[in-house]
């Protein structure tokens, strides 16, 4: 029987594995390999996005400018307050390349495919060998683990595992719910059995655990999504996890008796000391924030190098209410866009867009931004093309 290849398919798929590898590798990777290897990485991948927004035609969309605008006021805050400007303007640069990528891959079917199944292949293969790292070093890594209780794997700490795969898990999902029709693929399985594993038998991550156990109930409801409203639901568990933000402000104490019940200390691991710290400082600059931090001055405002753990907190902290405002106006935004019935793949990015909101709780993001917040962005991105497509449609006919 011959073969049939689809050099075109092909094609992007090799681009989109040398676009976006780099970020997708896992720290300890990065850690242990040469330096020359990683820095040619960089350089392809930095190389190939950067050729994707020249060679492609110009991209615009509201969304993007709620992005641009975001990372604008963290170099603006830096720049301000005498921080590491070339930083700062690197981080936020990546960000915005990385979105604007993603627009133009999206508007593109055989483009979309190919994204999709590399980000999820790539980051499942490097998810299995961790599974199998977990198993034979039930205790962490020894050349990488200094201490027992706490031990390192291939994403670094077990808390940070969850931020490294879930854009994988969101594009499995993806796949299997709108490309492959079925309801759950062996790789959406192991990335939620290597989880729970992890969970039960090595650490206790309870925010992995809340983030992976949303994920299924979710998927559900998208299942038997015409007894339900997708919109509505998101709308309703939005506020809740603000309302939740908003007790964490204002009274962080309360969190430890809720914490005790999950068998966790009462200040959540010292995430609460963490808050308090962070609330205590923030109104002292609350416009324009203190802009992005080093590792030394982080950890005297907030006693910890990776700030508040909580990325609400750590961006007001960073960027002040203005920076703030935009990332709810980033998280608000499907709400007020979602005006037609929306794609599997749109209702899909809602749900694993609430399990990166719930993440925001409790965890340090800053670092891992650019495997967040284009997850966010797709979501925003794909209502508005799905908006224009409908119009389209009705205009026509």
């Amino acid at each position: 029987m011959r073969l049939i290849i689809n050099k075109k398919k092909l094609f992007y798929c090799v681009l989109y594995f040398f676009m976006f590898i780099f970020y997708l590798l896992p720290p300890t990777v990065i850690d242990l390999n040469s330096s020359y290897i990683i820095s040619a990485f960089k350089i392809i991948s930095y190389a190939l996005i950067i050729g994707n927004a020249v060679f492609n035609p110009i991209v615009k969309s509201k969304s993007l400018n709620i992005i641009i605008a975001y990372n604008a006021i963290l170099i603006l805050s830096t720049f301000i307050n005498g921080g590491d400007i070339i930083e700062a303007t690197k981080h936020a640069i990546v960000i915005i390349l990385v979105c604007y990528s993603i627009s133009i891959i999206l508007l593109d079917k055989n483009k979309k495919i190919a994204f999709i199944r590399i980000v999820r292949d790539v980051s499942l293969v490097f998810f299995i060998i961790n599974i199998f790292l977990l198993i034979k070093y039930p205790y962490g890594i020894p050349s990488i683990t200094y201490d027992s209780n706490f031990p390192n794997f291939l994403y670094g700490n077990v808390n940070s595992t969850i931020k490294y795969i879930i854009p994988g898990m969101c594009c499995s999902s993806i796949l299997d719910l709108k490309y492959n029709n079925k309801k759950i693929s062996i790789h959406t399985f192991i990335f939620l059995f290597g989880i729970f594993y992890q969970a039960f038998n090595i650490y206790f991550t309870l925010t992995a655990l809340i983030s992976s156990t949303f994920i299924i109930i979710w998927t559900i409801l998208v299942l038997y999504k015409k007894e339900i409203s997708i919109k509505s639901m998101y709308t309703l568990i939005l506020i809740f996890i603000l309302l939740v933000e908003a007790m964490i402000i204002l009274n962080a104490d309360i969190f430890g008796h809720i914490a005790a019940i999950f068998g966790k200390n009462s200040n959540l691991s010292g995430r609460t000391q963490l808050w308090l710290n962070t609330i205590n400082n923030v109104f002292k600059k609350i416009i324009f924030g203190y802009g992005a931090l080093e590792d030394s001055e982080l950890v005297k405002i907030t006693g910890n190098f990776y700030g508040a753990h909580n990325y609400f907190l750590d961006i007001l902290l960073q960027r002040g209410i203005i920076g703030l405002i935009l990332l709810l106006k980033l998280i608000l935004y499907p709400i007020k866009i979602y005006k037609y019935k929306g794609t599997v793949a749109i209702d899909v990015l809602m749900g694993y867009c609430l399990s990166c909101i719930l993440i925001f709780l409790s965890e340090p993001i800053y670092l891992k931004e650019y495997l967040i917040i284009p997850i966010i962005y797709s979501l925003n991105y794909l209502l508005e093309l799905n908006n224009k497509n409908i119009k389209r449609t009705k205009y026509e006919g």
